[in-house]
């Protein structure tokens, strides 16, 4: 590195446009203002986003990354040098970001999927995502925290330890893309990324305060993503603000030949959706309280949820929105919750073991049948938690994707979708709204919180893994519709309600206008 961008990394929390530690994180479009202005630099952000990564890792701090970038002031004095030279600006250009760590980076960040048996991995090439992010200037600051392979909501791993909540560090922060969205509620970072199978980006955006999406299944590729199971994976971001969101999202979509799912994409997908941020998109909007969903609860009749979850009705009625709240359960004959996890379940080991044998293929593992054996032996297992070993057992001894009962449920599967989106068409609602979870973020494993008041009316600590709630999240996975999760009302705890909007297929651009409405109506 030269010696002006040496001194430029040393001062740079001093620049007058900087970001000290301890100051409010800016937004994504904050940034480019400042960018754009010259009052600030690259070499300052990234200097200050590390310097709030390095707070937040120390005692008593949220523990949300598991590996720093050790190349990130360098790539952030090549931005400013790319800057100086005159041109436009990238459409992200400097924004600290963290890469979940089951994305495949190209650098001299690990990719290990928060497992100890993966240690050492660097990957070949870049995730379609993280590439493309890439290219649109961001500085990747470091590797975030996850639940262990994607499995669970605790957001531990054997590699990074336990991440504490965002908002609140007695809190859980959700998983498995814990670390994602405890970082960007922490105001560590303003854009990380997420995968989402059964809930993983839904549960941390609401635990933590922030915006997350879980798109439709194809509308961003999956290629380079560590998988869990292709009838659901989806990745995605998770950011401040919807505005935010939408200067992202664009970026990462489109067809790619690696990713098959994303050939239903053409036709749909945007590269730019900056032009549904209307503060107006509520008004004349039909929106549907979702009740019951296949046999499931899905808004609290009471609990600490239910004022929030009310509240937000009323704001989205204020802003000019047509809520319906009799609508009648969602229902289907032959399928259920059941046929999702029939199908779900068997496919993490084949395709594991195919990533493993292809771009994972000098990996310390070769499948997941040695995942199993290593994370259950020394010296291993004493970071590894019990629950994640039961989890890998019960996966291991279920039957492979194949057979009469597996077929028979893909083939019923997509009767959740058509009667989703059949009662938002004969209802004539461009959105169905639920809280995003049936509890507010739980306390961390044996930590007394008194403001939690969800799951444990004894008022003592909740087991490792507990997660009350409602199964809410699933609705999008199971249908591969999208859903849009928003921070709502304050709860105790400094924590918010989560509010999710869910829409038909391909939907994204409603959604945002339909969220950005309600954020600026707050």
């Amino acid at each position: 590195m030269k010696l002006r961008h040496l001194l430029l990394a040393v001062a740079g929390t001093l620049l007058v446009g900087g970001t000290p530690a301890g100051a409010a994180t800016p937004t994504i479009a904050e940034l480019e203002a400042a960018f754009e202005a010259g009052t600030t630099t690259c070499v300052a952000e990234v200097s200050a986003a590390l310097q709030r990564i390095r707070r937040s890792e120390r005692r008593g701090g949220i523990n949300a990354v598991i590996e720093t970038n050790p190349d990130a002031l360098e790539i952030a004095a090549e931005l400013d040098a790319e800057a100086e030279a005159g041109g436009e600006l990238r459409p992200l250009h400097c924004v600290p970001t963290l890469i979940k760590d089951n994305f495949q980076t190209a650098d001299r960040l690990s990719t290990t999927a928060g497992s100890l048996t993966m240690r050492g991995y660097h990957a070949p090439w870049d995730a379609l995502v993280v590439a493309r992010l890439r290219a649109a200037g961001i500085v990747i600051v470091g590797k975030a925290n996850m639940n262990e392979w994607a499995q669970g909501v605790t957001g531990y791993s054997s590699r990074g330890g336990q991440t504490k909540n965002g908002l609140n560090p007695k809190r859980g922060p959700g998983g498995s893309s814990g670390g994602s969205a405890a970082a960007v509620g922490a105001g560590i970072v303003p854009l990380a990324t997420g995968t989402d199978t059964g809930g993983s980006i839904q549960i941390p955006a609401s635990y933590n305060g922030v915006v997350g999406l879980r798109s439709t299944k194809g509308l961003i590729s999956r290629a380079g993503i560590i998988p869990a199971a292709e009838v659901s994976d989806v990745a995605g971001p998770l950011v401040g603000n919807v505005a935010d969101l939408a200067r992202v999202l664009g970026l990462l979509t489109g067809v790619d030949p690696r990713d098959p799912a994303t050939a239903a994409s053409a036709g749909h997908f945007r590269t730019d959706y900056r032009a549904y941020l209307d503060p107006a998109g509520l008004a004349g909007a039909r929106i549907g309280v979702l009740e019951e969903a296949f046999g499931a609860p899905f808004r609290a009749k009471r609990g600490p949820l239910r004022p929030g979850f009310e509240a937000a009705l009323e704001r989205m009625r204020g802003a000019g929105a047509t809520v319906v709240d009799d609508l009648p359960p969602l229902e289907t004959r032959g399928a259920r919750w059941q046929t999702f996890f029939t199908v779900v379940g068997p496919q993490f080991p084949p395709e594991l073991d195919n990533w493993l044998a292809g771009p994972g293929r000098s990996a310390p593992v070769s499948s997941f049948d040695q995942v199993l054996r290593r994370s259950s032996r020394p010296p291993v297992v004493r970071r590894v938690k019990p629950q994640l070993l039961r989890t890998l057992e019960d996966i291991a001894a279920q039957p492979p994707p194949r057979g009469a009962e597996y077929r028979g449920a893909v083939r019923r599967l997509p009767r959740l979708r058509r009667a989703t989106t059949r009662l938002m068409r004969d209802h004539h609602l461009d959105a169905l709204v639920f809280p995003a979870t049936g509890c507010p973020a739980p306390p961390r494993a044996g930590v007394v919180d008194p403001t939690y008041r969800c799951g444990n009316k004894d008022g003592g600590p909740l087991p490792f893994g507990a997660n009350p709630g409602t199964i809410a999240p699933l609705l999008s996975p199971v249908t591969g519709l999208p859903v849009l999760t928003l921070p709502g009302e304050p709860l105790p705890g400094d924590q918010r309600v989560g509010i999710s909007l869910l829409g038909r297929a391909w939907s994204e651009p409603e959604l945002i206008s339909l969220g950005f409405a309600f954020e600026q109506a707050g």
